[in-house]
Order: C-alpha cells, then sequence, then structure tokens
C-alpha cells in the first residue's frame, strides 16, 4: 500500500521529489502520514533516486589577456592633442538584436576622434 502510494507520487513530480516533498505530499492529498526514514527506506529499496537541479552556470575563466599598469594615475587632463585617448565599448539591445558601439576619446578637448559599429562582440572591434 505504502509503496504504491510513494512510487505513484514520485512519478507524477517527473522523478524530481524526494523523500520530504513525498511525505508532505502524501499528507496532503491521501492523509497519510509516515516518517521520513521510512519513505526514504522504500524509496532507496525501489531505486527511486530524486534527480538534482543543475548547478548555475559561471562563465569565469579567470584572468585572460595583459593587463596594463596604471600609467594615468587619474589624471584626465591633457596639455596637448592626441596625448591621452581612452576608449569604450557600449551595448545597445534593439527588438532584432544587440549592436556593440565603441568610440576614441581624445582627453585633450573630449572630442571623438573616430568610432566603430558592429553586431558582434569581437576582438577586432577593440
Amino acid at each position: 500500500m505504502c509503496y504504491k502510494l510513494i512510487n505513484q507520487c514520485f512519478y507524477e513530480s517527473n522523478k524530481v521529489y524526494g523523500c520530504r516533498r513525498i511525505k508532505i505530499d502524501l499528507k496532503d492529498k491521501y492523509g497519510l502520514i509516515l516518517s521520513k526514514n521510512k519513505i526514504s527506506k522504500i524509496m532507496k529499496d525501489n531505486h527511486m533516486i530524486a534527480r538534482r537541479p543543475k548547478g548555475k552556470y559561471n562563465s569565469y575563466k579567470g584572468k585572460i589577456g595583459k593587463v596594463f599598469g596604471n600609467v594615468i594615475h587619474r589624471n584626465f587632463k591633457a596639455s596637448r592633442p592626441l596625448e591621452k585617448i581612452t576608449t569604450d565599448v557600449t551595448e545597445f539591445r534593439f527588438p532584432w538584436g544587440k549592436v556593440y558601439f565603441q568610440c576614441y576619446l581624445d582627453m585633450y578637448n573630449s572630442e571623438i576622434i573616430c568610432y566603430e559599429i558592429s553586431k558582434t562582440p569581437s576582438a577586432n572591434l577593440t
């Protein structure tokens, strides 16, 4: 009797429920109160193993590429044109996709020297 109900709850949950959730399910649906250990033993004897959720995806791979030293030391004023140039890549989202915008800025007069637009982020863009 108990095995059939536990088996039914387990397969109704698509093999996701463990012994704790099956215990709650049995109490709610059938008013049957069993101990967690009894349910666990029945599940183990009949090879009912609940699936665990996958771990979260993490794309971090550590430091890649070269890291240059701090040359400017937060002094963003330039005394002549093209002495200090900065760059930035910005992602814009549209209903039809993403666009990546990169511009080069002269620190002397805050003028954009040139810019590039691409549909894919690539090393060639920077």
